[in-house]
């Protein structure tokens, strides 16, 4: 059924769009068209009343019936969008506009012949448990005073908790305190070694949980063979007591590879490996296997019902038939969570979520997603229900977000700021996704390196191609075998795809891959709404002149290097949402005294914008902006500072975080923030600390990062300020002397330090309430002695949880310091 919904969601707001006095352009038959959406949010109450009361909608195939009835509208629609925009203002136009008339009238009718046939739906009737033995075993294997490298397996069918486990022995303070260094991969199926040595480096080296710091160092590391990297990696390891942990290993082939490289230098170093294979653990040679078994009776039904009741327990009329469902997941841990926490509320998995959860086979597997990416493409492929209040789409799709993360659908891989940035979905439910979206028609997956192309694909809406790691090269024959696909409104690709393919799919909503593409491919494809792809190409003139004609479009990601200037149409785009361009962007002013409404009302991202003008018309033209980042070089264009009217940033009142980098030093006066910042992250500006009374009194602010940003060798906070400030960066800068006390940051959380002059931390600091971590980088011996004083004072005063970390430069490693460190 979320096929079926998910079509008739789409289809409301296809409606809804082109209702929009915005699209005043295209001729329609009004009362048509409001006709048409109320007979489309009929088949949506539909749905919702079958699916609620547990009914199955098979009347005539009428749930395929309401799925063709609903794509045939929007492809009807939107095919008609397109006519429109290439025939504006000639007699083609009126023809058009008569059969498209026709058309509609004739889905109209069958969606009424849908409606005839529903029949009422009857009346509904009236931590990991027994795991503690197993870490206990494992930690005790791990920690043996025998010098010599140790391989410890731990072997399990997928799904019974090996990596819950590990991950729980990987972060237990007692392991973490025991090994000088950590390190962490996972291998899965499909394996590339030079990732292994990557992900293995860049925790060994002290790398952070962060994608963009995981993807920098990636980069830095690019000009090096994998020969150099493991060689990095032995030296990295050599001298020191190390855990790896080589997570779902399906093969020996990896560990042949890559075993060289971990040295066995006598110090109690440890090798922890999980499979599913119990002669892949024998093969590496680490004695006997710790194998973890199916749950009994007895504790299935007490993780079960721990997850499904929380601390309610069991009511008694639901235990007889709660055991049956227990029982029926035969020992699985996994099953046992997931169905557990699927009836925490007493009720199945909401058919509004079901279209985003099906999604998620879209992305490979093992993938991060990124949340932000995951909410663009909801929003774009039409999943979200209209809500008529004042939410916006991307609230109601982080509302769909975390109700999917509260069932234990999905998972946090990392938060940052307090934010969740990473999920993913473990591969087990990943395969129940992909084999209900198979079954649905709702989306279908492809592998390059596979010749087996089902014979249905050609009515596929969601196409999503996926290349084998190991493989270095695709299939013609399968990308080929493709070209038969019409209806394909979403193309995901990781790798370089065929143009030829794109220019086939004239309908598409979603392309998101990793590729060039001339204009003229791109400009064909009006209805988009999602376009994210590779660009190290001149975008020519025709392109960007023709971009208003995206009418639709939401999201315009553009990974290249060369700056684009946009064209003053772009004041007409009123769907665009996000903009980001990894290079650079010109942003044009509005246009003063056009007929149509200069104003973006849905944009909240704008990305990478140099010498933005940010006159009083331009914030009134973004009234909901949330996400800016913006880059300065004032020598280059020989204006003043003032050219540029920052100070009329304060009028961007929805604005929460701000990114600016400034090539020369600006003065106070020349620049404001909005009240609204949550997030400011400055380079270069060099302000002096005397005038920081403008960022501290931000009454929102949580986040502030400064990198050459602040000058002057004193700087004396003020009481009052910067009291909701939970994480402060500081580096490159020549503070030598700094006065604060407890009051002065009574929410921080994280502070990182990167400043060679400063002689000490403010040692009011200890008792900071919140204070959770202290991250330093060339830095003073007196700063690093301050921050083992408070350290020592936290503790004497009964404070716990904070960590010190000193940035090694010449090992490159991030060491954690202790009380009793010399």
């Amino acid at each position: 059924m979320a096929a079926a919904y998910a079509a008739v969601v789409s289809l409301i707001h296809v409606v809804e769009n082109i209702q929009n006095p915005s699209m005043h352009w295209i001729l329609l038959d009004r009362k048509q068209i409001e006709a048409l959406h109320e007979k489309v949010c009929s088949l949506q109450d539909l749905l919702e009343d079958f699916y609620n009361t547990r009914s199955k909608l098979d009347v005539d195939g009428l749930e395929s019936q309401i799925a063709d009835a609903s794509n045939e509208a929007e492809d009807i629609i939107e095919s008609y969008v397109v006519e429109q925009i290439a025939d504006q203002f000639s007699e083609e136009a009126e023809k058009s506009f008569t059969f498209f008339c026709q058309d509609i009238e004739n889905v109209i009718g069958k969606m009424d012949l849908i409606e005839q046939k529903r029949q009422a739906p009857p009346t509904a009737k009236n931590t990991m448990v027994g795991f503690d033995d197993h870490l206990v075993q494992i930690m005790e294997k791990l920690a043996t005073k025998k010098s010599k490298l140790q391989m410890i397996s731990i072997v399990g069918m997928g799904g019974i908790g090996k990596t819950t486990l590990a991950t729980n022995v990987y972060e237990n303070p007692f392991i973490v305190q025991h090994f000088d260094i950590r390190a962490w991969v996972t291998i899965s199926q499909e394996y590339n070694v030079r990732e292994i040595l990557l992900h293995l480096l860049y925790d060994v080296e002290g790398g952070k949980d962060s994608i963009e710091k995981l993807s920098a160092f990636t980069d830095r590391m690019d000009k090096k063979s994998d020969e150099q990297l493991g060689e990095q990696l032995y030296k990295s390891l050599i001298i020191r007591r190390y855990l790896i942990v080589m997570d779902d290993l399906w093969s020996t082939e990896a560990w042949d590879v890559v075993r060289r490289f971990f040295p066995n230098n006598s110090n109690e170093s440890r090798i922890m490996i999980t499979t599913r294979l119990s002669n892949v653990a024998i093969c590496l040679g680490s004695g006997d296997p710790h194998r973890i078994k199916l749950l009994n009776e007895d504790n299935s039904w007490d993780l079960f019902s721990e997850k499904a009741f929380q601390h309610d327990g069991c009511p008694l009329e639901l235990e007889e038939i709660g055991k049956e469902i227990a029982e029926n997941c035969g020992g699985l841990p996994l099953a046992l969570v997931v169905i557990g926490r699927l009836l925490a509320n007493y009720n199945h998995l909401p058919i509004h979520l079901k279209p985003c959860f099906l999604y998620m086979a879209t992305f490979p597997e093992d993938c991060k997603i990124r949340v932000s990416r995951l909410i663009r493409l909801w929003v774009a492929e039409g999943f979200l229900k209209p809500i008529r209040t004042n939410k916006s789409l991307k609230d109601v799709a982080n509302e769909y977000l975390k109700d999917l993360i509260d069932r234990n659908l999905i998972s946090i891989r990392n938060k940052y700021t307090g934010r969740t940035k990473i999920c993913i979905i473990h591969d087990l439910l990943r395969d129940l996704c992909l084999r209900e979206a198979h079954k649905e028609n709702f989306l279908h997956v492809v592998k390059v390196e596979s010749l087996d192309i089902p014979p249905h694909i050609i009515s596929t809406r969601r196409l999503s191609i996926h290349q084998s790691r190991k493989e270095q090269r695709y299939r013609p024959q399968v990308l080929n075998a493709l070209q038969c696909v019409s209806r394909t409104r979403s193309l995901l690709c990781e790798f370089e795809c065929s143009p030829l393919l794109v220019s086939r799919l004239y309908l598409l909503r979603v392309l998101d891959v990793v590729d060039k593409y001339s204009a003229e491919d791109i400009i064909k494809l009006a209805n988009l709404r999602y376009l994210s792809f590779t660009g190290d190409w001149d975008l020519n003139l025709r392109f960007i002149s023709s971009m208003s004609l995206f009418w639709n479009l939401q999201t315009f990601i553009l990974l290249g290097t060369r700056p684009m200037v946009l064209p003053p149409e772009i004041w007409e785009m009123k769907q665009l949402r996000t903009l980001k361009i990894k290079g650079s962007v010109h942003f044009p002013q509005p246009q003063i005294g056009t007929q149509n409404s200069q104003i973006l009302e849905n944009l909240h991202t704008l990305y990478n914008v140099v010498d933005f003008r940010c006159t009083e018309e331009v914030a009134k033209g973004m009234p909901n902006l949330k996400k800016l980042k913006l880059d300065y070089d004032p020598l280059s264009s020989g204006v003043e500072w003032s050219y540029y009217c920052l100070n009329n940033l304060v009028h961007l009142h929805k604005l929460e975080s701000l990114t600016c980098k400034f090539c020369d030093k600006i003065s106070a006066g020349n620049i404001a923030f909005p009240h609204s910042l949550k997030k400011l992250n400055l380079w270069g500006c060099r302000l002096p600390w005397e005038d920081m009374t403008i960022i501290g009194s931000l009454p929102n602010l949580e986040t502030l990062l400064g990198h050459f940003a602040f000058v002057g060798a004193e700087w004396d906070t003020i009481e009052g300020e910067f009291v909701q400030l939970k994480h402060l960066i500081i580096s490159d800068t020549d503070l030598m002397y700094w006065e604060a006390d407890y009051s002065h940051f009574p929410s921080l959380e994280t502070l990182f330090l990167g400043c060679p002059e400063l002689e000490e931390i403010p040692l009011g600091f200890a008792t900071l309430p919140m204070l959770q971590d202290i991250n330093l980088r060339d830095c003073k011996p007196s700063v690093v002695t301050s921050a083992k004083l408070i350290l020592e004072e936290r503790d004497n005063s009964g404070y716990e949880g904070l960590q010190v970390d000193i940035y090694h430069t010449e090992s490159g490693q991030w060491i954690p310091i202790t009380r009793g460190d010399s």
